[in-house]
């Protein structure tokens, strides 16, 4: 498997739930090109991602993001429709996952589901919060 399409990525805080952002509309071949992302959470944290996009459906969208996460615990959290998707872990591991109509949209909208980064109390001066990262991102072929 090409390590462009799985990501091993740090700890995470939560184990990830499911959830999943649709966009809107039916999938049918003629509604234009379907993409979908999935994801496990390893026990020791890593993340693993998988994503198919430019397909006439979401069914095989889906199956390509399964197969190409890598394991059987990997579950598709997020389709879009002539659009794009995104996965951001904040600085506290929270997951978030978004679609938008373009790249940065479903970036900005995955950091913003991700939440907000608990500040300690009292900081003592490197407890600086760590910025979100984006842990995929993809767009179907047909997306501005």
């Amino acid at each position: 498997m090409a390590l462009s399409r799985k990501a091993a990525l740090g700890v995470i805080g939560s184990a990830a739930a499911a959830f999943v952002a649709v966009a809107p509309g039916t999938a049918h071949a003629d509604d234009g090109l379907f993409g979908s992302l999935a994801m496990s959470v390893e026990a020791n944290g890593d993340v693993l991602v998988g994503w198919g996009a430019d397909y006439s459906n979401w069914s095989d969208s889906d199956a390509r993001a399964l197969r190409e996460c890598g394991n059987s615990r990997c579950q598709v959290v997020v389709q879009f429709n002539n659009a794009c998707g995104a996965i951001a872990r904040n600085g506290d591991g929270k997951l978030g996952r978004a679609w938008g109509k373009t790249r940065a949209e479903a970036e900005r909208l995955a950091v913003a589901d991700a939440g907000p980064v608990n500040m300690p109390l009292i900081n003592l001066g490197s407890s600086a919060p760590k910025a979100p990262k984006i842990l995929a991102s993809e767009c179907t072929s047909n997306a501005r």
